[in-house]
């Protein structure tokens, strides 16, 4: 996994969260407890934040990031995201 601060935000992953070796989490970004992070996905923290609930699944090659100045994205507890999903500054 590649973890990378971005504007003196460095993610916030629980202890619990898998996390797949080539995903890339970047920036203020929060994921909590039981979540998973598959194979290729970006989550993009560098201009807004994103949230991340317990329990929510994140599927491979997603990509997940906000609207400059505008939107971050939150997924509340227990979602999934589909493989190849992109979502743009939403909740």
């Amino acid at each position: 996994m590649s973890s990378i601060s971005v504007r003196g935000f460095t993610p916030k992953i629980h202890e619990t969260v898998f996390v797949a070796d080539n995903a890339r989490i970047i920036g203020d970004v929060e994921i909590g407890r039981d979540a998973s992070v598959w194979y290729n996905v970006t989550i993009r923290g560098d201009v807004m934040p994103i949230r991340i609930g317990d329990e929510t699944n994140v599927q491979d090659g997603s990509v997940l990031h906000g609207t400059y100045g505008k939107f971050g994205c939150t997924l509340e507890d227990r979602v999934t995201i589909g493989h190849t999903v992109t979502l743009h500054g939403c909740t």
